[in-house]
Order: C-alpha cells, then structure tokens, then sequence
C-alpha cells in the first residue's frame, strides 16, 4: 500500500523594522503563533535591519517596516533594500493613511501599504500574498489587486490617455497636464476619469500602479 507523504509547508521568513519595542513584540508573537511567518530579523530602525539581513544565512522573503524610525526611516529603508535586495518584498505597516504617502513609498518600491490598526488575519493574508509574487488588496491600497489581473491582459488606451497615464504617475496636477497637452483641465479631468474606468482603478494610487507595472513610469 502506498502512502503519499504530506506536503510540509516551510513558512514566510520574514524581517520586521520597528522602533517601538513592544508593539513589535506582540506583533511577532501573535504573527509566529500561525506557523506561517518566522522572524529571523527584528530590528528598531531600517539601518539596523539591513545590517543585520547582510549576515543571515538565508535572506528573509518579506520585510515588514514602519514609516517614523529613527537612524533610517521606512523610505530609505525601502530604497536600500530594492537596491541591495531586489528580490525581497515589502510590506509598509504605517498611521499615515494619505494618499501622498501611499503614492511615494510606491515610488520606493513597497509590494504593499497597510494601516497599523490591521487585524492580524488581514496582516498574515498579506505577508503570504507578496511572499508568492502578488500585490495585496487593502482597503488603503484599493484595487490593486485588480491592477494586478489588468496587467495579464491588453488594454487598448490611445495617444493621449497614454501620455496622461505618465504625467499623472509622474505626479503632475491637473493644470501641468493640462498645459503640456494643450487640453483644458476640465478636459484632462474627465480623460482621467475614463482611464480609472478603463483600467479599473479608482483614485491616484491606481493610476500609479498601473503605470509603474506597465512602464509608463519607472519606479
């Protein structure tokens, strides 16, 4: 008789940035309590994570930061590590919930923007997505995992809304758009509605995913 041996699951080895030691604490007890995440790095600034991921043997596939750290900053952190890491993803646990923050970590590198108030389900459903590749839907980075199917398929956007696509992941308002294409801003705005309808998305951050994913605009 034969007995097929069950499949083991090795869990998410992960990196965690956060200077306020308590709550990163609890977080990694109640993350590692699953099974499904290890941490192998736990620092209280970006500086000392990434020092610390230089001498592990085996590099973690996910870090998690915070935003306000001293020393190195979520940001920086950010850069550094796609720079010196590609391959790991990261994850941005912040209180700023503006979308000018969620459009520069994106500009960073950051595979997902979530909200300290998360619960831990919604974070461990994270931590697993970007580890396979994915972008994680949140309710801060909305429809970006629809941003993510849209990119397996064509979409057909002509001259103009292309070059609105890059002005608006570029970050230009309405009224630079407006001037370099030589359309009233009335104009541009309704261009712009039409590209979130068409692609999906519904704000900024959208756009800016799509673009990046599509190189529209380079990150």
């Amino acid at each position: 008789k034969c007995v097929m041996a069950l499949e083991i699951k090795e869990p998410v080895l992960l990196a965690y940035a956060e200077d306020h030691s308590l709550l990163r604490d609890t977080l990694i007890e109640k993350i590692e309590q699953t099974g499904e995440v290890k941490v192998i790095v736990s620092a209280d600034n970006g500086a000392d994570l990434i020092k610390q991921i230089k001498h592990c043997e085996v590099l973690p596939e996910v870090c998690l930061l915070d935003i306000e750290m001293p020393v190195m900053n979520g940001f920086e952190t950010t850069i550094s590590l796609k720079k010196e890491f590609p391959n790991i993803k990261i994850i941005i646990l912040s209180g700023y919930e503006t979308e000018s923050y969620q459009i520069r970590i994106i500009k960073c590198g950051a595979d997902a923007y979530l909200n300290k108030r998360i619960r831990n389900s919604e974070l461990l459903r994270t931590i697993l997505a970007v580890s396979r590749n994915e972008i994680y839907n949140s309710e801060l980075f909305t429809n970006i995992a629809q941003v993510k199917r849209k990119t397996d398929n064509s979409i057909d956007l002509n001259g103009i809304e292309e070059h609105i696509l890059k002005l608006c992941g570029e970050e230009h308002t309405l009224n630079e758009i407006a001037k370099a294409i030589g359309l009233s801003a009335k104009s541009i705005e309704m261009y712009r509605y039409k590209l979130y309808q068409k692609i999906g998305v519904k704000n900024r951050v959208g756009l800016l995913l799509y673009a990046i994913k599509n190189g529209y605009v380079k990150v």
